[in-house]
């Protein structure tokens, strides 16, 4: 099914109709576009910024507990500066990255990325085959590249009946693994960049993590709600967002190009703001609930409970 979205190569073409010249690179008018439409949604006379539904997916984070020697092998294949660890069964979560692993009689390396279940790159030589390892959680675990702003709480599982996981200060956290080395199911989380290391490059934006107290002693899967920072755009990348919203991209870039090439806003920012305010309002209404509350009024049965318990104790 094919849905009324842009495309990179689409709003190039638009932007080169608007300046005239296909030799002109609108690439950098198309950044600052893409940057107003998602990041910058203020409508005109609004005080406040709208964070877009799209960019509030719900989601998950897998948290673990130890994982000890020997209840896995694994095999390592080099590949430049790099390994590969292959192991026999499901051992890794995506929120491994940047933890150490332990390779029995090799060495201790970090993971720096992760493909699947069995399988992920750490750095270094760790060639091996048919090893024993283990890994050691510290209460952090990586959160998605894509991660910008937790919103809300981290929350169990269905049928668990344990309380949803506070968002703390990063100090609260710190001072509570300090006092108390504790593994149970987690009471509290702060967001934290992560440090530079192996696995972070300094070339990309600042990564994150999660730091849960207690650390888990069971594998838990947490879900929860968060912004997301959106991959900017190429020929390989679509815009993110519904069809409604990549119209409006379409003005925003537009409208960017006018300050960049005509020296100025101009009809191209006005139309840009009204098509702003329009889809505010309707990604709005899309969380609005049917009512706001009950809102009926009882004052002719204000003396119902008296008669009642008039009735029921036989008083006159």
């Amino acid at each position: 099914m094919a849905y009324l979205v842009e495309t990179y190569e689409a709003l190039q073409t638009a932007l080169w109709d608007f300046i005239g010249s296909e030799n002109q690179d609108v690439d950098a008018a198309i950044r600052m576009g893409y940057r107003m439409a998602v990041n910058a949604a203020r409508a005109p006379g609004e005080r406040g910024t709208h964070v877009w539904s799209f960019l509030c997916p719900l989601t998950t984070l897998d948290v673990w507990p130890t994982i000890p020697v020997g209840t896995n092998t694994l095999t390592g294949v080099k590949h430049g500066g790099i390994t590969t660890l292959t192991a026999i069964s499901n051992a890794f979560y995506p929120s491994m990255v940047g933890h150490s692993i332990v390779i029995t009689t090799i060495g201790t390396f970090t993971i720096t990325a992760y493909s699947s279940a069995k399988v992920v790159v750490v750095s270094g030589d760790a060639t091996c085959a048919g090893k024993t390892f283990s890994i050691t959680p510290d209460g952090l675990y990586s959160l998605p590249d894509a991660f910008g702003s937790l919103v809300g709480d981290f929350r169990q599982a269905a049928g668990l009946g344990l309380p949803a996981i506070r968002r703390r200060p990063e100090c609260d956290v710190r001072a509570f693994h300090e006092a108390y080395d504790y593994t149970g199911d987690p009471q509290m989380v702060a967001i934290v960049p992560r440090a530079e290391s192996e696995a972070h490059d300094p070339a990309l934006v600042t990564k994150w993590d999660a730091w849960f107290w207690p650390i888990p002693d069971t594998q838990r899967t947490l879900s929860y709600k968060a912004t997301l920072r959106p991959e900017m755009l190429s020929g390989s990348v679509t815009p993110i967002g519904d069809d409604a919203f990549h119209g409006l991209l379409v003005l925003a870039c537009l409208a960017a190009g006018e300050i960049l090439y005509r020296g100025g806003p101009g009809s191209n920012m006005q139309s840009y703001q009204l098509a702003l305010s329009e889809q505010i309002a309707q990604d709005t209404a899309k969380n609005q609930p049917a009512n706001l509350g009950y809102n009926e009024d009882r004052s002719d049965l204000c003396e119902f409970p008296d008669r009642v318990v008039r009735a029921m104790y036989h008083l006159r």
